[in-house]
């Protein structure tokens, strides 16, 4: 149960980072065409101040959003990263020094695609 709490603290992250950033965005594109249709109309011009506000504000909050994700999926993978090792039936690192090459080598394999031969381990119990 304690990888579903991880897993919701992560997910209300990402979801607050979302909101913020598309908030940040739609504010600004707003702001843009409110003056583009407000430039003429003299001191109706100030409209527009109100939603490209609303944008700095959203996007500080969207900074602060990022921030806090990015912490969570770290707590996430040092709470869980030996997970992945079972997962994909691999033998546990002795060290960190050879757990730091493994996770090199599997970086390399996922991120560019090169070869990678791993012994894999299958039992009844796995």
């Amino acid at each position: 149960m304690p990888g579903e709490t991880v897993r919701a603290v992560v997910d209300d992250r990402g979801d607050a980072l979302d909101l913020t950033a598309r908030l940040a965005a739609t504010a600004a594109a707003t702001g843009v065409v409110a003056a583009a249709i407000l430039a003429r109309h003299g001191s109706w011009l100030l409209v527009a101040l109100v939603p490209l506000l609303l944008a700095w504000v959203s996007y500080r909050s969207a900074v602060v959003a990022a921030i806090a994700y990015g912490e969570a999926v770290r707590v996430a993978f040092d709470l869980h990263h030996l997970d992945l090792y079972a997962a994909l039936h691999l033998e546990l690192p002795h060290d960190p020094q050879a757990e730091q090459k493994l996770g090199k080598r599997l970086s390399d394999r996922w991120r560019q695609g090169m070869k990678l031969d791993l012994d894999y381990r299958y039992s009844d119990k796995d």
